[in-house]
C-alpha cells in the first residue's frame, strides 16, 4: 500500500489569492501548474524536500513533483516518500489510478482526495533499480509519443491554415470554381 512507503503526510497553509502572481515563493495548489507567490507565512517544516509528491486534494488531483523548498495551498496534500521510491516511478503509477480513485471520493462540490482512499491502494513496488528502468522507459517512450503528437498538431495547424486561404480565396473569386 502507498502507506508503507509514506513517511510524513501534510496539508499546505490557506493562502489568500492577493499573495498569488508575484513574488519569489513556488506555489502549487489544485491547478496544473504552479504560480509564483509572494507569501512570506509559509512554515519551514512544510517546505518541500527531494522526498516529496504533492497531489492537490481538490478538482483533478494534479500530482507533482515539486520544486525543492516550494509552498502549497491547503488543498493540497504533501506525501514525503521513503528513499525506496523512486518518485517519478510513483508519479506515473499514481496517475494510472487517480481516475478511480477520484470517481469513489466526492466533496460537497468538487471531486476531493480521500486520503484513505489513496493511502490504502495497493501499488507496485518492484525494487528501486526497476523502478528507474520503469521511469526511464516511459519517459523515454511518452517523449517519443509527445513529439509525434507536436508534429501532427504541426501538420493540423497548416492543414487548417490552408482551409482558411482556401475558403477566402474562393469566396474572393481568386479561384474559379466552375
Amino acid at each position: 500500500r502507498l502507506k508503507d512507503f509514506v513517511t510524513f503526510s501534510i496539508a499546505g497553509e490557506v493562502i489568500d489569492v492577493s499573495f498569488w502572481g508575484e513574488g519569489q515563493e513556488l506555489m502549487y495548489s489544485a491547478g496544473k501548474e504552479p504560480v509564483l507567490c509572494n507569501y512570506k507565512d509559509f512554515p519551514n517544516r512544510k517546505r518541500t524536500t527531494k522526498n516529496d509528491i504533492l497531489i492537490a486534494r481538490n478538482g483533478d488531483g494534479f500530482i507533482h513533483i515539486p520544486i525543492l523548498n516550494s509552498i502549497y495551498t491547503n488543498v493540497v496534500q504533501l506525501v514525503r516518500l521513503s528513499l525506496v521510491v523512486d518518485r517519478q516511478y510513483l508519479l506515473y503509477v499514481l496517475n494510472t489510478i487517480k481516475f478511480h480513485i477520484n470517481q469513489t471520493s466526492n466533496g460537497d462540490f468538487i471531486a476531493s482526495l480521500n486520503k484513505t482512499l489513496w493511502f490504502n491502494s495497493n501499488i507496485p513496488f518492484p525494487p528501486k533499480i526497476e523502478q528507474i528502468q520503469i521511469t526511464e522507459y516511459l519517459d523515454a517512450k511518452t517523449g517519443e509519443i509527445d513529439s509525434i503528437i507536436t508534429a501532427i498538431n504541426d501538420k493540423i495547424s497548416k492543414l487548417q491554415q490552408y482551409r482558411k486561404v482556401l475558403i477566402n480565396d474562393v469566396v474572393t473569386g481568386k479561384i474559379n470554381v466552375e
